[in-house]
């Protein structure tokens, strides 16, 4: 394995910083070895020091042949707690990557051990990411569900007549409404609240109090949580192996490799001693 090294603007790292970067370099270049072949996809991370409390990390994988990528940010703050944050995800490389990716940074997060690990959900489905890509989120704030399903009853049942029933309150509601994409998808369907089955029903007051939290989601630390996260990458890995394309990206034997070589929490493999540095690119040899 190369690493091109970029000379740090800084003297010494902070012991938070060392610990990320060790995970980074002991356990997440080898799952990535795993994943994704050498000859087709650079693995690189920057780590940025933003003060003696916080530092940001920045994952991609790169498509060396095609103009195709995955990439994520997320930030690590301690403070009254010690908590992470995903502030950017995104792939073009399909096949679930964007997903690994989100567990691969919580699964670091827990590594060092963060509190709670948040995100803003800003996809152009909010409703859709939280049955997948942010599956183990739930939104930061927990509203009164029966509240919550009278005030959107109120307004699909009366969503016709809002300006002869609100007034001026009509524009208002009409533009709260509107972030809601399932509940106006609905109207289009249903005359009448009661009429919608309950898994639809559930999926209207889902997305509004997505709204409600502007998309500020959170998934709390518990004792479970490692094994917890370490399944979702194995299944994940799995389903991308049952997948019989041409251009899936993922390494055939990927899952099994993950499994056989137990690079959730087998034995620590030695490496060799790097210092800590802003950039790093890994160049790995094929998995045999």
């Amino acid at each position: 394995m190369s690493t091109k090294k970029r000379k740090s603007t800084r003297s010494s790292t902070t012991k938070m910083e060392s610990k990320l970067d060790d995970i980074m370099m002991n356990y997440i270049n080898e799952i990535i070895k795993i994943c994704f072949d050498e000859y087709s996809y650079k693995f690189s991370y920057r780590i940025e020091s933003t003060s003696n409390k916080s530092m940001i990390l920045h994952i991609n994988i790169d498509n060396i042949h095609l103009n195709e990528s995955a990439s994520l940010s997320g930030n690590f703050i301690k403070d009254e707690n010690f908590n992470s944050t995903i502030t950017y995800v995104e792939s073009q490389m399909g096949y679930r990557v964007g997903t690994f990716l989100v567990y691969i940074f919580m699964y670091i997060s827990l590594l060092i051990n963060v509190d709670e690990i948040k995100l803003e959900n800003e996809t152009d489905n909010p409703l859709r990411s939280t049955k997948g890509i942010y599956d183990m989120f739930e939104p930061i704030n927990i509203y009164d569900e029966r509240e919550i399903y009278n005030y959107l009853k109120s307004y699909f049942n009366d969503y016709d007549n809002l300006e002869e029933i609100h007034g001026s309150n009509a524009e208002t509601i009409k533009h709260n409404l509107s972030h809601n994409f399932f509940f106006l998808k609905m109207k289009e369907e249903y005359e009448n609240f009661d009429d919608i089955p309950e898994d639809l029903k559930n999926d209207i007051m889902t997305e509004e109090i997505l709204r409600r939290n502007e998309g500020q989601m959170i998934y709390n630390v518990k004792s479970n949580s490692l094994p917890k996260i370490k399944n979702k990458i194995y299944e994940l890995v799995k389903y991308a192996n049952s997948i019989n394309a041409s251009d899936n990206p993922w390494n055939l034997n990927a899952y099994k490799n993950l499994k056989k070589k137990e690079m959730l929490g087998g034995k620590k493999r030695r490496h060799a001693k790097y210092k800590t540095m802003k950039y790093k690119t890994m160049k790995y040899k094929k998995t045999k």
